[in-house]
């Protein structure tokens, strides 16, 4: 982890027992953008349908035949019947697609319900973004990190 131009080992700063559950998370994030990449659609969508209780979720690869391009579709639709739909070229695309519709279209019409839908849609549109982000060739943390410092310095020097 970098903080202030040096890094940090954070397994000496944080108490192991809490470590386990962060390298859990780490290995679930990472499995699922394996099945992802492996093209396993459909064991990594009706395992968040599960864990999310959605009454539906898929994640489709189409490829149009007389262009050979290809494109990614998204269909989530919860026990509420409010639904979605997202595309994208990319697979971190469309990830990052559905996650952005679920906190600006799902949230707000979940809210109203008695049920733990809207904190069950807020958790998968977070974990939807982090395995985007792992399946983003062109997404590097220590980057974004030095992106931040450097605009928090840009900041305190313009006085804005």
């Amino acid at each position: 982890m970098l903080s202030n131009s040096s890094t940090i080992n954070l397994s000496q700063t944080m108490e192991p027992r809490r470590l386990q559950g962060i390298a859990n998370t780490l290995f679930d994030h990472a499995l699922f953008a394996v099945d992802l990449d492996a093209g396993k659609f459909r064991r990594f969508t009706a395992t968040l349908a599960h864990i999310y209780d959605l009454k539906h979720f898929s994640v489709k690869h189409f490829t149009c035949t007389k262009s050979a391009t290809a494109y990614y579709r998204a269909c989530l639709r919860t026990h509420n019947e409010n639904e979605l739909v997202g595309r994208s070229l990319t697979l971190p695309g469309i990830l990052m697609t559905v996650s952005e519709k679920i906190i600006s279209d799902l949230i707000a019409l979940e809210f109203s319900t008695r049920n733990n839908s809207a904190q069950n849609l807020l958790s998968l549109s977070a974990k939807l973004a982090t395995v985007g982000r792992i399946l983003n060739d062109g997404f590097y943390p220590s980057m974004k990190i030095k992106q931040e410092e450097l605009a928090g310095i840009l900041d305190i020097t313009t006085g804005q």
